[in-house]
């Protein structure tokens, strides 16, 4: 839903002021996540995103039809479901503030566009310009209804097929021509038909992001890689009714969130972020990422404060899409994928790929690689990134990732909700650390009557190492078991019997999972136990079984150090099933040829 009309705080600043400089305005998304996800049909989740990321050509193209002559304004910020700029009349304001919430409501129904501004204290643009401005946004959302309560519910004949609201005519009665076939025969309400249609464009700049690719390039079959949206959808969530006999279907997806640190930070405070940088770096960045817009180059008065913004998104958008893609790449090479069309559909789909905020559906199996992958190259290419390091006490940018491992079908919005939980407990950790670093945790949900995040994963919070840390060094908590990446993924092929143990330098036999699957049992009963007798008596059970395991494995594998003890056994139990063998020898240079043939069990 969109809203054309303006703040009365803005209006009574702007009336009040009798000759400002310029005007700061801000065009905003609200609700995007419920917007995002109010379907539960991923084509539906991709294309609002998408929709939500056409905001910054929505104004550019506002700007030019409503005649603004390109002098009278300047840009501050571009990123995905929110701009700024600098204009210098409160009438080209309110005009391209109505001219976009019209058209957001014409081309993506369901958004919710708003739009404010404010008069600025001088020509040049201030830290405090622009908390007035979030002032105002704030006031105003606080102010206004809901968007939902705007829009009365209306009788109609025949419902959608994926919500309450009516079904509406196909997009081809109101002049497109290329509506997919089967969204043409399908009831869908208009929300839901838009942002599937947006989706297939949403496929296309993923698809022209992979083709610029240098890597990609010399390899024969990666035009096949990311296409065929509809086989995608089919394979992450099994809407093809034929799916259950086809052997491709999968058994698990995973969502995935993941959030940077410290670029909050960044916003919140820009003008002792812009001191951090060394003057000669900025001016030099600022010269390179201004070439196609010279308003915003440096002047002879100084930086402007809005050129540094825009470098700022810039290039910590340049770092996300890098990391995407070489994180695309390590799933490309594990997933042995092949359609039944013969193609071979990549399981990666971004539904949020903006600023430092990124949300992934990928298959199960393959979601921890293409994290780890993402963290790794995200931390590379903001240490290469003079301009980034500046802003950060350590030698790169870090960022926290949760994970969502559910069963197909099971409701997208509430493995997001655990995701975006997951992703910040990880990032609380990252940022106790010194110095900062990058997360990740996750949580495999296939089955529960409980839908509440929180009370999700406080369940399990006594039996687990995560949140794990991707950094080189070592680094061990309270119980005495290393977190580093690296480790988990040793341990968890010693446990499997892959790899040599530490210990002795020899491959031990598996670990018995049986006997694994029976302590962490124990455990849990033993955490729920009302009486200490109860306690004590199960710790007995839990000892006896130990050390029961601790003769199975012999002499190869001191299972205390080699393995991280009791504590580690619930997580190296789920991530045998989650980790591809074939990962595990990439990484772990101990692991035999013959082994990496083996794949994934």
């Amino acid at each position: 839903m969109s809203d054309a009309t303006l703040s009365p705080a803005a209006d009574a600043a702007a009336g009040a002021a009798t000759t400002p400089a310029r005007y700061l305005v801000t065009i905003t998304t609200n609700g995007n996540q419920r917007f995002i996800f109010s379907s539960p049909r991923l084509r539906d989740n991709i294309g609002a995103s998408h929709a939500i990321r056409q905001l910054t050509s929505w104004t550019e193209e506002a700007l030019i039809e409503e005649g603004i002559a390109p002098s009278s304004w300047t840009w501050v910020s571009r990123s995905s479901g929110k701009v700024i700029l600098m204009m210098d009349r409160a009438d080209d304001a309110r005009s391209v503030i109505s001219a976009v919430t019209r058209r957001g409501l014409r081309e993506a129904p369901g958004i919710d566009v708003t739009g404010v501004f404010v008069p600025m204290t001088s020509a040049r643009l201030t830290q405090d310009d622009l908390k007035a401005l979030d002032a105002t946004d704030l006031a105003y959302a606080l102010s206004r209804p809901p968007a939902d309560s705007r829009f009365r519910r209306q009788p109609f004949l025949l419902q959608a097929r994926d919500s309450a609201l009516p079904a509406s005519p196909p997009l081809t009665s109101l002049g497109a021509t290329d509506e997919a076939k089967d969204d043409v025969t399908t009831p869908l309400s208009l929300p839901s038909r838009v942002n599937r249609y947006w989706a297939y464009r949403a496929q296309k700049w993923i698809l022209d992001l992979l083709k610029d690719d240098e890597e990609l390039k010399a390899r024969a079959d990666a035009k096949d890689f990311a296409r065929h949206l509809k086989e995608l959808e089919e394979l992450l969530l099994g809407e093809d009714p034929s799916a259950a006999e086809d052997d491709s279907t999968l058994s698990k997806v995973a969502v995935i969130h993941i959030d940077g640190n410290g670029v909050g930070a960044i916003m919140r405070d820009l003008d002792t972020a812009m001191g951090r940088v060394v003057p000669h770096i900025l001016a030099k960045v600022l010269e390179e990422d201004s070439a196609d817009e010279p308003p915003q180059a440096p002047t002879s008065t100084g930086i402007p404060l809005e050129a540094f913004i825009l470098a700022v998104s810039k290039h910590l958008d340049d770092a996300v899409t890098g990391a995407y893609l070489h994180a695309w790449r390590t799933v490309a090479e594990l997933a042995p994928y092949t359609s039944r069309k013969g193609t071979r559909p990549i399981p990666v789909l971004p539904v949020i790929l903006g600023g430092d905020d990124v949300t992934v559906i990928t298959d199960g199996d393959y979601a921890l690689p293409f994290t780890a992958a993402y963290l790794e190259e995200f931390e590379r290419l903001t240490e290469a990134d003079k301009f980034l390091c500046a802003f950060v006490d350590g030698e790169h940018m870090t960022a926290g990732a949760g994970i969502s491992i559910v069963r197909r079908m099971f409701p997208f919005h509430i493995a997001y909700d655990i995701a975006e939980n997951l992703a910040s407990r990880a990032k609380r950790l990252g940022k106790e650390s010194t110095p900062v670093v990058s997360t990740l945790s996750y949580h495999v949900l296939f089955d529960s009557t409980v839908l509440d995040a929180d009370e999700i994963l406080d369940v399990y919070k006594g039996y687990t190492t995560r949140p794990f840390i991707i950094d080189t060094s070592s680094t061990t908590s309270a119980s005495g078991v290393d977190h580093s990446w690296e480790s988990v993924l040793r341990r968890t092929a010693v446990f499997q019997g892959l790899v040599p143990a530490p210990s002795s330098g020899k491959t031990p036999a598996p670990f018995p999972k049986a006997r694994a699957h029976r302590i962490r049992t124990l455990l849990a009963k033993k955490d729920r136990a009302s009486t200490e007798e109860q306690r004590e008596k199960l710790q007995r059970d839990i000892d006896q079984e130990w050390e029961a395991c601790r003769k199975a494995v012999g002499d190869k594998v001191d299972i205390e150090q080699d393995l991280g003890g009791k504590k580690a056994l619930f997580d190296l139990l789920e991530l045998s099933d989650l980790l591809p063998k074939a990962y595990l020898n990439q990484r772990l240079s101990g692991a035999s040829s013959a082994t990496s043939q083996q794949g994934h069990s």
